[in-house]
């Protein structure tokens, strides 16, 4: 059986706060994108799970977020009723670009192995073994656009919110940001708190009224990633000066995207001699 697990932009992020366990609170819009993977998963003809990864051939990895979701519903509901099961996974989504794919595989890897084995998991059950595998996983089972809050994991679902008829176009140059380290250079102490957004732009988000909430969405990550690494910071420069009516990072990076009214603009930006050595990606919303 097959799924495509899709990618996800962030519309805004600001780190709100660091709790005593020292995880760290956001507020983040998250958006889908279509650009995704392909994922297929069967039942093994031996007594052996197996994943294969286009590319790469068979990996075995315990941290890969497809491998810890089925061990996770086998280890809440038995190797019965989770028997052997081979995965094999054709990556679109590029790695450590603030885009979700490896959330995004393991959040359809539950859905999917729910339905070929007739679990039965309600959404909710679901989603609590989504948020052991990360915080943003969650989000792609809901899959539309939503307001994030807690680690990312509290969802409120924006019905209104459509980028319907944009284009974005994405660019993630070889750079790997540390995502812990991005964090870390934020600074926060313990139990401290900083503002979100305020009250009058998460109701202009609400009504659907990106275009007069967006001069507010920003993202904290920005400042500490493109001091560390300018080029992320050209980047925007060039996707906002060449007809981006709203352009961010997405998540910790590396990935810079650029929402257009006009397809041709981003379309023209793909062949830029700046991002050559660059993943890009344009695509309609």
């Amino acid at each position: 059986m097959l799924l495509y697990p899709n990618a996800k932009l962030n519309l805004g992020l600001r780190v709100t706060g660091r709790r005593m366990d020292g995880y760290h609170t956001l507020q983040t819009i998250f958006y889908p994108l279509p650009l995704c993977d392909v994922l297929e998963v069967a039942p093994s003809r031996d007594q052996r799970d197996h994943l294969y990864i286009s590319g790469r051939g068979y990996v075995d990895d315990p941290n890969n977020l497809v491998i810890k979701a089925l061990k996770s519903l086998r280890n809440r509901l038995g190797d019965d009723m989770v028997p052997p099961t081979t995965i094999a996974l054709d990556k679109h989504i590029p790695s450590m670009a603030g885009l979700g794919g490896g959330s995004s595989d393991g959040a359809f890897t539950l859905n999917l192995l729910n339905e070929i084995y007739n679990l039965n998991l309600s959404q909710d059950e679901l989603s609590k073994i989504a948020l052991s595998l990360g915080a943003d996983c969650p989000f792609f089972l809901l899959n539309s656009a939503a307001l994030a809050t807690g680690i990312g994991e509290e969802l409120e679902p924006l019905p209104n919110l459509s980028l319907s008829g944009c284009s974005v176009l994405v660019v993630r140059p070889p750079i790997d940001v540390s995502t812990p380290k991005a964090y870390a250079a934020l600074g926060f102490d313990r139990g401290e708190q900083r503002e979100g957004l305020p009250i009058e732009v998460l109701q202009l988000l609400r009504d659907g009224h990106f275009e007069d909430a967006s001069k507010w969405l920003t993202n904290d990550f920005e400042n500490v990633v493109f001091e560390e690494y300018p080029r992320l910071r050209n980047i925007k420069d060039i996707l906002i000066q060449n007809g981006a009516f709203f352009s961010l990072m997405s998540g910790s990076g590396s990935a810079i995207y650029g929402l257009f009214e006009d397809v041709k603009d981003a379309e023209k930006l793909i062949s830029h001699r700046d991002f050559e050595d660059c993943f890009r990606r344009c695509l309609s919303l």
